[in-house]
């Protein structure tokens, strides 16, 4: 779940803030966090009981086409989002006076290393090690003095949508929606429980379910705590400018003190490094799954895995690349993935609940007609969210 607060997220979070406070979108940002758990939960009871990945299962269960088309997918929006995480790394480095190209150069050793060197236990640490970091944006937050009172009117209180351009108002729903659900994270959370060899479901469904409520809430306090540390941007009326339009760190270090845009460019780093971490190895883990018929990630040896490791790196190296084009609309870039990737996530929400209630897959663990009405539901509304933004973006390019 932390994982899911990658670079692009917390820019997201921030233009957010920085364009219409805290009013709409803190209780907003919490309702998705909830479909997030409930989508993760379901994800992870499906790995622990089928002992496979969710690319594999797609594959066997409703053929080689389908298990292709959902790979494709997931590698094209997981190139585009791994670009905005290194743009993530990027923007934070900057406020300390670094040059994009270290960004560049430490992005693709830090896949690099952790993947030829690690085992799972040990890839997973360092993953851990680095999801601590992203609550410093709640110190960042705290150092921002919000008001108390706002703050409960706006979780008390839900402001009505906020006024404005229709399009960037829909634009920032459907990236918030995507900040939190993603192809990629019921992909890795699968094969990646996977990978850690669970030979047996240990757990009882509500532990599995808590496990993922306790990162929910953890990375649900990190995103307001953006939202909220981006606000004096939108109190006072200051434009960011620079980076694209993503230089939020040094437009809020003079309304919030050095310290705390200091918190908030170190968060971004982590953000970016993190999503390094998960979403290169989700892509190489459904690849390996699609190639090979089969998880051989980080618990494998070296020799063995191969194409997991080497796939890694490459797009990694890819992704890095890209964010060196000059003038890069980098914000622009950073929003729209976020929509791609939510554009792309009701079909994934079809088969894990397809998957989730066949009882020739769970067996006894198969879910209920509850279940699946809150999946219906929860796809239908990220579904209409996405046709609302292209439609009415269609309409304002003929009819601006």
């Amino acid at each position: 779940m932390l994982g899911e607060n990658d670079a692009p997220s917390m820019l997201s979070y921030a233009a957010t803030g920085a364009q219409y406070g805290i009013g709409f979108f803190l209780p907003f940002i919490v309702v998705t966090f909830v479909a997030a758990v409930f989508a993760q939960s379901i994800a992870l009871r499906i790995a622990i009981v089928t002992r496979r990945g969710f690319g594999e299962l797609i594959r066997q269960r409703f053929g080689a086409f389908w298990g292709w088309t959902a790979c494709g997918d997931l590698i094209v929006i997981n190139l585009v989002t791994l670009v905005t995480e290194v743009i993530g790394i990027r923007i934070g480095l900057t406020f300390f006076g670094i040059p994009a190209w270290v960004a560049v150069v430490c992005t693709v050793a830090l896949v690099t290393i952790t993947s030829f060197s690690s085992t799972f236990t040990r890839w997973e640490r360092i993953a851990l090690g680095l999801a601590v970091v992203n609550l410093v944006f709640i110190p960042a937050a705290l150092l921002s003095h919000p008001d108390p009172t706002a703050l409960a009117r706006a979780f008390t209180l839900w402001q009505p949508l906020p006024g404005g351009g229709t399009t960037i108002v829909l634009l920032l729903l459907a990236s918030n929606a995507g900040a939190t659900l993603t192809p990629w994270m019921l992909f890795f959370e699968s094969s990646a429980t996977t990978d850690r060899n669970q030979t047996r479901l240990r757990r009882s469904p509500s532990r599995i379910t808590a496990d993922s409520l306790v990162g929910g809430v953890l990375a649900c306090a990190a995103a307001c705590a953006v939202v909220i540390a981006a606000a004096p941007l939108y109190l006072h009326q200051v434009t960011v400018t620079g980076q694209g339009g993503a230089a939020y760190a040094q437009a809020l270090a003079p309304l919030i003190g050095t310290p705390a845009a200091g918190l908030f460019a170190i968060g971004l780093i982590e953000a970016g490094a993190l999503a390094m971490l998960t979403i290169s190895a989700s892509t190489s883990y459904v690849i390996g799954e699609q190639i090979a018929g089969n998880n051989r990630g980080f618990s494998a040896p070296v020799r063995g895995s191969l194409l997991f490791r080497v796939s890694m790196i490459v797009f990694a190296f890819i992704a890095a690349m890209v964010t060196l084009i000059p003038g890069a609309p980098l914000l622009s870039i950073v929003l729209n993935a976020n929509v791609v990737s939510v554009a792309l996530i009701p079909p994934a929400l079809v088969f894990l609940f397809l998957l989730s209630s066949d009882h020739e897959v769970m067996g006894r663990w198969a879910s209920g007609g509850v279940v699946n009405l809150i999946g219906a539901v929860l796809t239908g509304l990220i579904f209409i969210s996405v046709v609302a933004y292209v439609g009415v973006a269609l309409y304002e390019s003929f009819y601006p």
